[in-house]
């Protein structure tokens, strides 16, 4: 008996390599995150390309790429970002027919540098996944067959303008000179159905930048918000962090560059910072686990008057357009707990006393200062003409004019004593917003170490809790008592 022939195969192994192959293509096509698994990077420690590493905080923005149309990423250094969003660009500029994606950085040669990380991309991917480049590329552009490109543009006054772009990337966007010129060039095209990502560490030098405003905003704002600190970054563990704080040379720098949360990033760098950065942690986590009896966003009650303790408030007064805020604090002389305040950039001076003096009725009308600056001579006469008597003249000398006046003498003693109580855990705010602005409270290294708010930051709730300490020893009351960081009342 013989053996009968074996039936002919349909398909060749040529025939099912390429199948394969075109496969593949059609996944990388469809998919960013199976694109990526085709992606290799310079690897300048490996000395030489390696693979994307998909480590687990990228494979959470490559979900938030595939459904946000806004999002603003603020990060530390050495994560993968760049990378992640150099292999997008070219994901979007190959498989996109007439794409356009722009970038925008911070000066030329960051500009040249973003468009060479895509080449690099472009040119180690696998044969069968890449889209044939239009040769030859210029410096500042890279175009594919089938008409998608990438065009690299340094932060200047009109980039971006006159494009209509599927998507824009703006790269290290905190150090962008015209970064809401920028955005308000662009973004009319994103509404036409494209995508921006504005990505960046945080500029040291400022912490109200546009940028940054734009991530507080959101998502209110309708971006999509993202933070990844120094530890995203896998094998990254505390003796790490501390062999390269120990190498910085620039230690505001270091702050902002290898950041722990969002609020060390958005807040002045902890080596200049006027407070004791841990007592502010575990009074801004002591605030997070105590919410306010009533507050209207304006008025915030956290604890009622309780018969037996005394009380003193100060305000510090502003504008009321949208820039500094009125503060008033209202603080137990006992607990040193800020029990009441009122607080908001949006009200004028009038409006502002008349809230404080209706507040402050409910704490049996205590010792109340207010800074005497020219807002403040408003509000002190508008606490005057609404009947409010128990108000702190000069000096505490009823002679003198109504009001807490700040001269060379009395503002360094006023930091001076907060730095001391709030070091000693002897201070307790649990508004955070108000708690967020002593984190911007500074030593002005070229102002001879003068304590004030950084560039675009606020003071004007730290001032006002300041004020209530200097207060206190004139409220009437049976002895003062502190007590221990952290106790809630």
């Amino acid at each position: 008996m013989t053996t009968p022939a074996l039936a002919p195969e349909p398909y060749t192994r040529e025939q099912l390599e390429a199948y394969k192959l075109l496969v593949e293509l059609e996944q990388a096509r469809k998919s960013f995150r199976v694109f990526l698994g085709h992606v290799r990077i310079e690897d300048t420690q490996a000395g030489g390309p390696v693979l994307f590493s998909m480590w687990p905080h990228l494979s959470e923005v490559v979900g938030l790429l595939g459904t946000s149309k806004l999002l603003v990423w603020l990060k530390a250094r050495q994560i993968g970002a760049t990378w992640l969003l150099a292999a997008y660009c070219v994901w979007m500029a190959m498989y996109k027919p007439s794409s356009l994606v722009i970038l925008l950085s911070q000066g030329e040669l960051e500009a040249r540098e973003l468009l060479r990380r895509c080449r690099v991309v472009h040119t180690l991917l696998p044969a069968h996944i890449a889209v044939e480049a239009v040769q030859p590329p210029s410096g500042e552009r890279l175009e594919f067959v089938g008409g998608g490109r990438i065009l690299a543009l340094p932060s200047t006054e009109k980039a971006g303008q006159s494009f209509t772009a599927t998507l824009v990337v703006m790269d290290e966007a905190d150090f962008h000179q015209w970064f809401e010129t920028n955005l308000a060039a662009v973004k009319p095209t994103i509404d036409a159905g494209g995508q921006l990502v504005a990505v960046s560490t945080a500029n040291h030098e400022t912490i109200d930048s546009p940028f940054k405003r734009l991530f507080r905003a959101a998502p209110g704002n309708g971006w999509t918000r993202v933070f990844y600190g120094w530890r995203a970054r896998p094998r990254r563990d505390a003796a790490w962090y501390a062999k390269v704080r120990a190498e910085a040379t620039n230690e505001a720098l270091f702050e902002k560059h290898y950041p722990n949360n969002e609020e060390e990033a958005l807040s002045a760098p902890q080596s200049v910072r006027a407070f004791f950065t841990p007592s502010l942690d575990a009074m801004r986590d002591e605030a997070r686990r105590t919410k306010p009896l009533t507050s209207d966003g304006i008025v915030s009650v956290w604890q009622r008057r309780i018969v037996g303790r005394s009380y003193c408030a100060f305000t510090d007064t502003s504008h009321g357009t949208g820039g500094d805020y009125f503060a008033t604090a209202v603080v137990d002389v006992v607990t040193g707990v800020v029990v009441a305040d009122v607080f908001s950039n949006v009200i004028p001076p009038e409006t502002g006393a008349d809230l404080s003096v209706k507040l402050l009725r409910e704490y049996s009308s205590p010792l109340w200062g207010i800074e005497d600056n020219e807002w403040g001579i408003l509000t002190i006469r508008t606490a005057q003409a609404l009947g409010y008597e128990n108000l702190y003249h000069r000096d505490n000398d009823d002679d003198k004019p109504a009001g807490w006046h700040t001269d060379d003498k009395t503002r360094p003693l006023l930091w001076g004593q907060l730095q001391e109580a709030i070091r000693a855990g002897n201070v307790h705010v649990w508004n955070e917003v108000g708690l967020a602005q002593f984190y911007d409270v500074i030593r002005n290294p070229l102002k001879g170490g003068r304590i004030e708010a950084i560039a675009g930051g606020h003071d004007d709730y730290p001032l006002a809790v300041g004020g209530c300490w200097q207060l206190r020893e004139h409220a009437h009351h049976g002895g003062i008592v502190t007590v221990p960081r952290g106790r809630v009342y």
